[in-house]
Formats: C-alpha cells, sequence, structure tokens
C-alpha cells in the first residue's frame, strides 16, 4: 500500500508540473456544475457576510490578536504565544484532524493531497502521513461537521471567519511542538475555537466593524451598479443574514447609500442560518434599524425597505408567492446557505 501510495504522489506531481491551461484561467470567473438559464430568474437573494460586504485583512488580523490575548490572559497560555502575527498561510476548506492536530486539503473524492500536510506551520513528509493515516484515502465517518471529543473526525474550516482561527490553532501547535511542550490537540482545538467564538458572540467584532468600516469593509465600488441594475430590470431583490439589523445597515450604507434598503424587497436579519432554511416554525417579526423595537403584530406581507427578524424559508415563500425555481442565492458558506429539495 505505502508504494502504491507513493506512485500515486509521483504520478500526480508529474501531471501537475504538465498543467499549463490552468494558469490562463481567470480565478475571477464564474464556474457551474449545472446550466442555469438567467432569463428565468426573477428573484435574486444574497447573503450579506462575504457576499454582499467583504472584509480586509485588518479584521482577520483583529479576530486572531482578540483571540490570541484572550488564550494567554484568560486560558494561561504561554505568554511567548504573544509573539506570534496573524499571516495569510491557510485557505478556506482546509480540513483539521482534531485529534491529530494536523492541516490539511482533502479532495472531493475524501483524498488527503499528500503535500498540504501541516502539524503547526511544518509541512509532513510522504512517510509520515503514510504512517500516521496507513494511506491517503478518509472515510466519510469521519469527515463530518459537528464535533464531539470522542470522535476521530476531520472538521472542515469552510467560513471565511475561520481563517484566524487556522493560523492561530496551527501557531499555538508550533509553538508547542517547537519548545517540546506535551499537550492534547483536541484541547488545543476547543480552547481556540471558544476563544474565536467569544470575538463573535460578545458584539465585539460587530462594534469594531461598525466604528470603522472604511478599516474593514473592503470597497466594492460595482456593488451599487449591479444591485441598481437588477432593480431597474424589475428584478426582485433579497438579502438573509445572521447578523444584527444594526450591523447591516452600516455595511450597505457604506457600500451602496444611504438609500440600500429601497433596493430591497425583503431584508432578513438574525435569520439563524442553517435553521432559517431546514425549519419551518420560524415567524418573522418587523423590527428597526437599531434591532431593539420589534413589533408585535403577525407578518401578513413584506414591505420594501422594511427590515424583519427570524423567519424561515417555507414562510418567506408563502408571503412573497414567489416561485423557487425562480430564485437565484448567492452565499459564501457552502452548508449554511444551502436550502433543501424546497429550492
Amino acid at each position: 500500500m505505502a508504494r502504491m501510495q507513493q506512485r500515486y504522489a509521483l504520478l500526480n506531481k508529474k501531471c501537475e508540473e504538465h498543467i499549463t491551461t490552468l494558469d490562463q484561467v481567470n480565478p475571477r470567473d464564474v464556474f457551474v456544475n449545472n446550466e442555469v438559464k438567467l432569463n428565468k430568474i426573477q428573484v435574486y437573494g444574497f447573503d450579506y457576510d462575504y457576499t454582499l460586504a467583504h472584509y480586509t485583512s485588518d479584521l482577520d488580523e483583529f479576530i486572531f490578536n482578540e483571540s490570541r490575548n484572550w488564550l494567554v490572559e484568560q486560558m494561561k497560555y504561554p505568554e511567548e504565544i504573544l509573539n506570534y502575527d496573524y499571516t495569510e498561510f491557510a485557505r478556506r476548506g482546509l480540513h483539521f484532524d482534531v485529534k491529530r492536530g494536523l492541516l490539511m486539503k482533502v479532495d472531493a473524492f475524501h483524498h488527503i493531497q499528500l503535500d498540504t500536510v501541516y502539524r503547526g506551520f511544518k509541512l509532513l513528509s510522504l512517510d509520515e502521513i503514510l504512517r500516521v493515516y496507513r494511506g491517503s484515502h478518509l472515510s466519510s465517518d469521519i469527515l463530518k461537521q459537528k464535533f464531539t471529543p470522542n470522535d476521530t473526525i476531520m472538521i472542515q474550516l469552510m467560513d471565511f471567519f475561520r481563517l484566524p482561527e487556522i493560523n492561530l490553532l496551527c501557531s499555538i501547535i508550533d509553538f508547542f511542538d517547537r519548545h517540546g511542550i506535551d499537550y492534547k490537540p483536541v484541547y488545543v482545538y476547543q480552547d481556540v475555537s471558544t476563544a474565536v467564538a467569544r470575538v463573535h458572540k460578545s458584539g465585539l467584532l460587530g462594534q469594531t466593524v461598525m466604528s470603522d468600516p472604511e478599516r474593514y469593509i473592503a470597497k466594492a465600488p460595482q456593488l451599487s451598479t449591479f444591485l441598481h441594475r437588477l432593480v431597474e430590470n424589475n428584478k426582485k431583490l433579497f438579502v438573509i443574514s445572521n447578523s444584527s439589523a444594526a450591523y447591516i445597515d452600516k455595511g450597505l450604507k457604506f457600500l451602496v447609500g444611504n438609500d440600500w434598503q429601497e433596493l430591497f424587497d425583503v431584508i432578513i436579519s438574525r435569520a439563524n442560518k442553517p435553521s432559517f432554511f431546514k425549519s419551518p416554525l420560524g415567524q418573522f417579526r418587523r423590527t428597526d434599524i437599531s434591532g431593539t423595537f420589534k413589533d408585535w403584530e403577525a407578518v401578513q406581507t413584506f414591505k420594501r425597505g422594511q427590515i424583519y427578524e427570524g423567519g424561515c424559508l417555507e414562510e418567506m415563500i408563502k408571503l412573497t408567492g414567489w416561485s423557487s425555481a425562480s430564485i437565484l442565492y448567492f452565499g459564501d458558506h457552502v452548508y449554511a446557505d444551502l436550502a433543501s429539495g424546497l429550492t
């Protein structure tokens, strides 16, 4: 088996060396799995974070620094970890082996890409990988999305917001390995996840972005033109986000203008995705920009420019009367932004 894996790796490398056409591919092109007839699309929907609004590397650095500092100050991690800074080392979509503390790329056929396996910032050799996994193929049982401490699983880091988390994981593992400190990777993963989640759940991230959108939100000069063009061509627009109304408002005023609400037929904040797409029980409530006032009357129809909170996909389809076949939805998270067979 080891010889076969070595042979596979060698042939794979040779094939990559002969691929020249990929250098000519524009990474900003649109690649699709199924043909989409845009003349049939009447409704365009968008997530907010990393779809309408993209963020600068300053935000990744902020999340990394806040999480790193909290681990040192509150969890008593070694102070030397403060010497690590955020780098663009990792990419979204990588898998992290929670038991072994290894970061890697796994392809669509569950094969480990043999030149992508890292412990901290150290690239593992082919022999080391084969010794650990006894091959390059992973069973579907360990490629799960939910983590429980007793499982031997791979966590796929799908969210753009998790890039600082990947970097912090690698930084701590790198430090422990360099200094011969014994550690259990699952504990490091749990601590880092807790530290990063705190930045989000405490409201610190939102407050920071809203206090200085020019620093943290990437400018998108064509976004306003694109949205206005859709409206001018009689298309319906909606936005669904887990973020607060105030957070969305601050960002879209910066990106689109003070009249951004008039572009959207439906605006949904605090949607609680992915449950929004799966549960039929969520009900909408009208709210204001601050998100503090919530109307107590049932929502019977959607009003353009009005902000709503909560709800579910089934109720949205019912209230709008839109055909699911006529909706094209854009999101950045392949799991949280995908609906069930309803759409």
